[in-house]
């Protein structure tokens, strides 16, 4: 009998959606994942070349709008091309550290006009290495138009406690970064149990 050999390295499938609901997929495995969205390319947009109104964060240039951007779980795509998101979070919390998520994505809304080449990547608390990477992916907007870029990582393990930092970068440029919070539940039990006897 053969040994079996699992790959544990993280695992993204990266799909957008425009308005005319034409999608495109590729997946790949490895350390710098591949993915593969519309064609385009494009105006980079540097961190201090952006405004933000409204919640709306877009380049000065004001082609391109990044609306919102969303973990969750998984994202369907359902009759009448509407998208489900399932399992909508802002934290995670777990019982034993380090953890490795089977599955999550993360959702960015563009809209503007335009081509564009999009990348999400996972930073450690520190900032000083990435937890994971997905490959440059060209997108486009048509005028007037939107874009959902959906990258779905897999098996990816967060090490500690902490607050990553998940980045959108467009055209290699920093283009937005949130939060994403990792707890241990065990020591948010024992810090409360602490504050009770004081």
């Amino acid at each position: 009998m053969e040994p079996v050999n699992r790959d544990t390295r993280p695992e993204v499938s990266v799909l957008v959606w425009n308005n005319l609901r034409k999608m495109r997929v590729h997946r790949a495995t490895g350390s710098f994942e591949s993915s593969l969205l519309s064609d385009g390319g494009g105006d980079s947009a540097a961190p201090e070349d952006l405004s933000v109104e409204k919640g709306v964060k877009q380049s000065k240039s004001g082609k391109l709008e990044l609306v919102y951007t969303i973990f969750c779980d998984d994202v369907r795509l359902e009759v009448g091309n509407k998208l489900s998101l399932m399992g909508i979070f802002q934290n995670i919390m777990v019982q034993q550290l380090p953890v490795s998520l089977i599955k999550f994505a993360v959702v960015n809304h563009w809209r503007g006009e335009g081509a564009y080449l999009s990348e999400v990547r996972i930073l450690s608390p520190d900032r000083q290495y990435p937890i994971v990477v997905s490959q440059p992916t060209r997108f486009e907007v048509a005028p007037g138009g939107f874009a959902d870029n959906i990258s779905f990582f897999v098996n990816v393990t967060f090490p500690v406690a902490g607050r990553y930092w998940v980045q959108t970068l467009v055209d290699s440029s920093l283009f937005d970064e949130q939060p994403l919070v990792v707890m241990d539940a065990r020591a948010q039990m024992l810090d409360g149990a602490t504050e009770s006897v004081n």
